[in-house]
């Protein structure tokens, strides 16, 4: 949370900000793709190093996971929501939406990146098109 990303696409570079997101604790998770050890072609980006990209498909949309654990054990975080910092142009012309819908959902962040199918999936962070700062991070203002 509150990880900067950037992905560098066809169109341009998109900088974003993480603000949601889901964890799944592999074998012992029901929600889980790797639920009592499941394993296939479709979720072997699960079984990954730390920093693999798990793509996969639900209801005709992309979702974005970063795995999170050693090789073999197949925990990761489902990223729910980005909040735009530059490339929003780009952003807003491949949603045609502007605001809080634009990236307020996993699937719509995918759509608004123009991340349409799996080629991210099975490649490493920061060796590629997409980037994760960990070294900074934003925290949200605490309300007493």
């Amino acid at each position: 949370m509150g990880k900067k990303m950037v992905y560098h696409s066809q169109q341009g570079q998109m900088t974003t900000l993480i603000v949601e997101t889901e964890a799944y604790l592999g074998q012992k998770d029901s929600t889980a793709h790797a639920f009592q050890g499941h394993r296939s072609v479709a979720n072997e980006a699960l079984y990954g190093p730390p920093g693999t990209i798990y793509i996969f498909s639900l209801r005709g949309r992309m979702m974005l996971n970063f795995i999170t654990q050693q090789r073999e054990v197949p925990q990761g975080i489902l990223i729910r929501g980005i909040e735009p910092i530059a490339g929003r142009e780009i952003m807003e012309q491949n949603r045609s939406k502007q605001g809080f819908e634009l990236t307020n959902g996993p699937g719509k962040l995918t759509e608004a990146l123009g991340i349409t199918d799996r080629t991210l999936n099975l490649t490493l962070l920061n060796q590629g098109s997409l980037k994760l700062d960990l070294s900074k991070g934003y925290q949200p203002k605490k309300n007493y």
